[in-house]
Protein backbone atom coordinates (compact mmCIF):
# COMPACT_ATOMS: atom_id res chain seq x y z
CA UNK A 1 0.00 0.00 0.00
CA UNK A 2 3.11 2.21 1.02
CA UNK A 3 4.44 1.64 -2.69
CA UNK A 4 1.26 2.54 -4.45
CA UNK A 5 0.85 5.86 -2.24
CA UNK A 6 4.57 6.39 -2.82
CA UNK A 7 4.10 6.12 -7.03
CA UNK A 8 0.83 7.73 -6.85
CA UNK A 9 2.62 11.05 -5.14
CA UNK A 10 5.74 10.43 -7.34
CA UNK A 11 3.07 10.58 -10.65
CA UNK A 12 1.33 13.43 -8.96
CA UNK A 13 3.98 15.56 -8.28
CA UNK A 14 5.51 15.54 -12.36
CA UNK A 15 2.04 15.48 -13.81
CA UNK A 16 0.82 19.06 -12.78
CA UNK A 17 -2.04 18.38 -14.26
CA UNK A 18 -3.12 15.32 -13.44
CA UNK A 19 -3.03 16.43 -9.97
CA UNK A 20 -4.68 19.17 -10.44
CA UNK A 21 -7.53 16.70 -12.12
CA UNK A 22 -6.93 14.57 -8.96
CA UNK A 23 -8.10 17.39 -6.58
CA UNK A 24 -11.13 18.38 -8.60
CA UNK A 25 -12.14 15.12 -8.76
CA UNK A 26 -11.79 14.70 -4.82
CA UNK A 27 -13.50 17.90 -4.29
CA UNK A 28 -16.10 16.93 -6.31
CA UNK A 29 -16.80 13.86 -4.54
CA UNK A 30 -17.04 15.86 -1.19
CA UNK A 31 -19.24 18.39 -2.77
CA UNK A 32 -21.44 15.02 -4.34
CA UNK A 33 -21.70 14.07 -0.72
CA UNK A 34 -22.81 17.28 0.39
CA UNK A 35 -25.36 17.59 -2.67
CA UNK A 36 -26.67 14.34 -2.47
CA UNK A 37 -27.31 14.06 1.61
CA UNK A 38 -28.82 17.65 1.35
CA UNK A 39 -30.60 16.54 -1.28
CA UNK A 40 -32.11 13.09 0.42
CA UNK A 41 -32.71 14.97 3.73
CA UNK A 42 -34.91 17.68 2.10
CA UNK A 43 -36.87 15.46 -0.29
CA UNK A 44 -37.40 12.31 2.57
CA UNK A 45 -37.34 14.68 6.03
CA UNK A 46 -39.09 18.07 5.21
CA UNK A 47 -41.06 16.69 1.89
CA UNK A 48 -39.44 19.19 -0.24
CA UNK A 49 -40.45 18.66 -3.82
CA UNK A 50 -37.68 17.12 -6.23
CA UNK A 51 -36.88 19.81 -8.17
CA UNK A 52 -36.85 22.44 -5.60
CA UNK A 53 -34.75 19.85 -3.24
CA UNK A 54 -32.38 19.65 -6.15
CA UNK A 55 -32.01 23.83 -6.63
CA UNK A 56 -31.22 24.55 -2.99
CA UNK A 57 -28.79 20.67 -2.76
CA UNK A 58 -27.14 22.35 -5.96
CA UNK A 59 -26.42 26.12 -4.36
CA UNK A 60 -25.09 24.82 -0.77
CA UNK A 61 -22.83 22.31 -2.95
CA UNK A 62 -21.77 25.57 -5.28
CA UNK A 63 -20.75 27.61 -2.32
CA UNK A 64 -18.50 24.77 -0.71
CA UNK A 65 -17.44 23.57 -4.32
CA UNK A 66 -16.12 27.49 -4.77
CA UNK A 67 -14.23 27.46 -1.50
CA UNK A 68 -12.34 24.32 -2.35
CA UNK A 69 -11.54 25.10 -5.82
CA UNK A 70 -9.87 28.55 -4.87
CA UNK A 71 -8.05 27.67 -2.04
CA UNK A 72 -6.81 23.79 -3.02
CA UNK A 73 -7.88 22.71 -6.61
CA UNK A 74 -6.92 25.33 -8.64
CA UNK A 75 -3.88 26.56 -7.25
CA UNK A 76 -2.63 29.78 -8.36
CA UNK A 77 -6.47 31.31 -8.64
CA UNK A 78 -7.65 34.23 -7.85
CA UNK A 79 -9.45 34.72 -5.27
CA UNK A 80 -11.36 38.21 -4.91
CA UNK A 81 -11.67 39.71 -8.10
CA UNK A 82 -14.94 40.39 -9.06
CA UNK A 83 -14.65 39.46 -12.88
CA UNK A 84 -13.58 35.64 -11.84
CA UNK A 85 -16.52 35.49 -9.03
CA UNK A 86 -19.08 36.61 -11.51
CA UNK A 87 -17.89 34.33 -14.76
CA UNK A 88 -17.53 31.41 -11.81
CA UNK A 89 -20.99 31.97 -10.37
CA UNK A 90 -22.35 32.28 -14.09
CA UNK A 91 -20.91 28.98 -15.03
CA UNK A 92 -22.23 27.76 -11.89
CA UNK A 93 -25.65 28.89 -13.15
CA UNK A 94 -25.61 27.22 -16.13
CA UNK A 95 -24.35 24.15 -14.41
CA UNK A 96 -27.29 24.58 -11.99
CA UNK A 97 -29.68 24.93 -15.31
CA UNK A 98 -27.99 21.98 -16.53
CA UNK A 99 -28.25 20.11 -13.14
CA UNK A 100 -31.95 20.85 -13.40
CA UNK A 101 -32.95 19.89 -16.82
CA UNK A 102 -31.09 16.25 -16.35
CA UNK A 103 -33.08 16.13 -13.20
CA UNK A 104 -36.66 16.56 -14.29
CA UNK A 105 -35.45 14.74 -17.70
CA UNK A 106 -34.93 12.03 -15.75
CA UNK A 107 -36.60 11.69 -12.47
CA UNK A 108 -40.22 13.95 -13.96
CA UNK A 109 -40.32 12.65 -17.67
CA UNK A 110 -38.49 9.18 -17.71
CA UNK A 111 -39.55 7.89 -13.74
CA UNK A 112 -36.14 7.38 -13.19
CA UNK A 113 -35.95 7.13 -9.10
CA UNK A 114 -34.66 11.01 -7.32
CA UNK A 115 -31.28 9.26 -6.09
CA UNK A 116 -30.20 7.59 -9.64
CA UNK A 117 -30.90 10.64 -11.76
CA UNK A 118 -29.10 12.61 -8.95
CA UNK A 119 -25.76 10.44 -9.68
CA UNK A 120 -26.02 10.67 -13.63
CA UNK A 121 -26.84 14.45 -13.74
CA UNK A 122 -23.95 14.98 -11.55
CA UNK A 123 -21.46 12.99 -13.70
CA UNK A 124 -22.88 15.17 -16.56
CA UNK A 125 -22.63 18.44 -14.92
CA UNK A 126 -19.14 17.30 -13.80
CA UNK A 127 -17.76 17.54 -17.20
CA UNK A 128 -19.31 20.79 -17.69
CA UNK A 129 -17.72 22.15 -13.93
CA UNK A 130 -14.14 20.92 -14.60
CA UNK A 131 -13.65 22.64 -18.16
CA UNK A 132 -15.79 25.81 -17.30
CA UNK A 133 -13.94 26.31 -13.27
CA UNK A 134 -10.61 25.55 -14.67
CA UNK A 135 -10.65 28.21 -17.75
CA UNK A 136 -12.06 30.71 -15.44
CA UNK A 137 -10.30 30.35 -12.23
CA UNK A 138 -6.77 30.01 -14.36
CA UNK A 139 -7.77 32.96 -16.41
CA UNK A 140 -8.76 35.18 -13.65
Amino acid sequence: MNQLITKLKSLLATHPQLAEIFRFAFTGGVCFVVEFLCLTLLVELLHVPVLLATAIAFLISVAVNYVLCVKWVFTGAKDGGAGVKATFLLTSGMGFVLNEVFMWLMNIVLGIHYMIAKVISTLLVMIWNYFTKRMVLKRG
